[in-house]
């Protein structure tokens, strides 16, 4: 992948990322969204099996059916770094005890991991301080404005997604706690056993 830049529908918004693994493209994407470096970032995976792969005993709950049941709610999981068998680079975690994971399936993102196999940083494609980009015209306008030759622009069939934000959990051995409620919330806490009160 080097260090292509990408634009991509998600479930919510339209998101940009690049290899986990280029500490110089993950520096270009903060440069074109003038974001804070030393915020960390989401790590969008290819499947299920990826995630579970690097899981250690103390989260064997969460098995492949409990993580596809989740992901296909809009969520994004916080898991801590402890608890997995593989560095996340610290140019994505920051400071951050825990690593941010997504996982979805679009025709664009099983594109560009038939294209790649290592998993992409994934934050909303605009500019910090600015509303996420939900409408595909904007999204293309943005990708020539600030990305141009140096990244790859994936259409969505999709002219305007949601624009909602994912619901975000944190997870640790003793169990979750929501950290940001997303529209799916409700299903997200039935689904989780919280109450919904």
């Amino acid at each position: 992948m080097k260090k292509e830049i990408l634009a991509y529908p998600t479930d919510t918004v339209w998101g940009i990322g690049c290899d986990i693994y280029n500490e110089e493209a993950v520096a270009m994407v903060h440069q074109i969204k003038k974001s804070d470096p030393t915020k960390p970032l989401s790590t969008l995976i290819p499947n299920v099996e990826f995630l579970s792969n690097i899981l250690n005993e103390d989260l064997e709950y969460l098995n492949k059916d409990w993580l596809k049941k989740f992901f296909s709610l809009e969520t994004t999981i916080l898991l801590p770094i402890k608890s997995l068998n593989v560095e996340i680079p610290k140019w994505v975690l920051a400071d951050s005890e825990y690593a941010s994971f997504r996982c979805l399936r679009n025709e664009a993102i099983d594109e560009i991991f038939k294209q790649n196999s290592n998993p992409i940083i994934s934050t909303s494609l605009n500019l910090t301080g600015t509303p996420p980009i939900i409408d595909l015209e904007e999204a293309e306008v943005f990708f020539q404005k600030y990305i141009g030759e140096k990244g790859r622009f994936y259409p969505s069939d999709a002219k305007k997604l949601s624009g909602h934000s994912s619901t975000i959990i944190k997870c640790d051995p003793e169990g979750y706690s929501i950290v940001r409620e997303g529209m799916r919330v409700s299903e997200v806490k039935e689904f989780l056993g919280l109450s919904t009160t």
